[in-house]
């Protein structure tokens, strides 16, 4: 099962430290389009080797302060035709 950021933060951020866990992408593996729902996106995280540690995120979400270099977005639409 494809987890989300949020639910891979929960299971991977120590309860003990207030730190905030960043993670980095490795790769965008595809996208999807929902009806009435944002374009959402499929993360390889980079380090994390389990597919079950993959997420989909949503467009709005993908952000240099957010959880994704937007390096990889523009990338991905680009070599994809989604601009």
């Amino acid at each position: 099962m494809v987890k989300t950021a949020a639910q891979l933060k929960d299971h991977y951020t120590n309860s003990h430290t207030d730190c905030m866990i960043e993670y980095e992408v490795e790769k965008i593996m595809a996208h999807r389009n929902k009806k009435g729902k944002p374009m959402e996106y499929h993360i390889k995280w980079l380090g994390y080797e389990d597919p079950a540690d993959d997420s989909w995120e949503p467009e709005g979400g993908l952000t240099r302060d957010g959880t994704v270099d937007n390096t990889h977005l523009n990338q991905y639409k680009q070599e994809n035709n989604l601009h």
